[in-house]
């Protein structure tokens, strides 16, 4: 699930389906304050993973574990980029390591929800069940939602999809502040048929994240509340346009349907139609014309 990991307490890379959520583990337990001239192989490993880099993470991880074998951060830097350039043995062998020096349930928690994911993409969905199990002895909120998350995972990839759906609302409701997986779990919530708790959940994080509040306006029209999504769109037209233009993007067939329709007013329809273009001539526009058709869209993150 991701783009530019954010630099923050973050466990694990989750993805199954269509829907994606980056969660980053390397460890944010230990803050550091230090000058330029101080800063170790730790800290770059640390940094070049926030950037993505993760073959370069890797090596300042390694280079930080042979001065201290010990290093919690490292270790967990290692295991993250081991798993994104394909390594699954390395990197769960070191989140096992992981296990053994974190010092409390909440890091013990969020490294076996980590493994959980893990073991859920390599399709071992009896040890990814195990892990989360494990992991539910944590008390932190965030790796409550996470673990709640990587269940509704493991459901839907054995056929429960009721389950998985209850699962991802449960997950989509937590106090966790990560509000990209709320929403994310909304969204597949809502995918699997349970639009209305879906359009609660997003609708509740739409006071005040404009993504959410977008997916809620399109959730609304979709059941007909035009009325209400198109009231959400215009309070999101003053916001910044960049931050909507990928999600737009990515729902092109939904907004060319509506265009065409005429369900979105003259006045939101010019707010649509820069944002999917980047204030150059659109296929939106093209489409109720006439047109060019806009290729189907691309199945990759919703609201990112």
């Amino acid at each position: 699930m991701f783009t530019n990991p954010t630099l923050s307490k973050r466990l694990a890379l989750y993805g199954f389906g269509c829907t994606i959520a980056g969660l980053l583990a390397y460890g944010g337990w230990r803050t550091r304050d230090r000058r330029l001239e101080e800063v170790s192989p730790a800290d770059i490993a640390v940094l070049q993973l926030s950037l993505g880099l993760y073959s370069p993470a890797l090596e300042s991880a390694e280079r930080a574990l042979a001065r201290d074998p010990r290093d919690l951060n490292s270790l967990l830097v290692k295991a993250h980029a081991s798993l994104q350039i394909g390594d699954r043995s390395v990197g769960e062998d070191c989140y096992k390591k992981a296990l053994s020096l974190a010092a409390n349930a909440d890091q013990r928690g969020e490294i076996r929800v980590a493994l959980a994911a893990s073991r859920l993409r390599a399709g071992d969905l009896e040890q990814a069940r195990e892990q989360v199990v494990l992991a539910q002895s944590a008390s932190n909120a965030e790796t409550v939602q996470k673990c709640c998350f990587v269940s509704a995972q493991i459901e839907e990839a054995c056929g429960r999809m009721d389950e998985a759906a209850q699962k991802y609302l449960s997950a989509g409701r937590g106090a966790g502040p990560d509000k990209q997986l709320s929403i994310s779990a909304a969204l597949r919530a809502a995918q699997l048929g349970q639009v209305e708790g879906a359009l609660e959940i997003l609708s509740a994080l739409g006071k005040e994240d404009p993504h959410a509040c977008y997916q809620a306006a399109k959730l609304k029209i979709q059941l007909g509340n035009a009325d209400s999504g198109l009231e959400d769109l215009r309070v999101l037209r003053p916001m910044l346009k960049q931050q909507l233009a990928a999600a737009v993007r990515s729902d092109a067939e939904v907004w060319q349907a509506w265009v065409a329709q005429g369900v979105i007013p003259d006045d939101l329809r010019e707010f649509v139609v820069t944002l999917h273009s980047g204030g150059a001539p659109s296929m939106l526009e093209g489409k109720k014309s006439g047109g060019n058709e806009i290729p189907p869209a691309s199945k990759g993150e919703p609201v990112r």
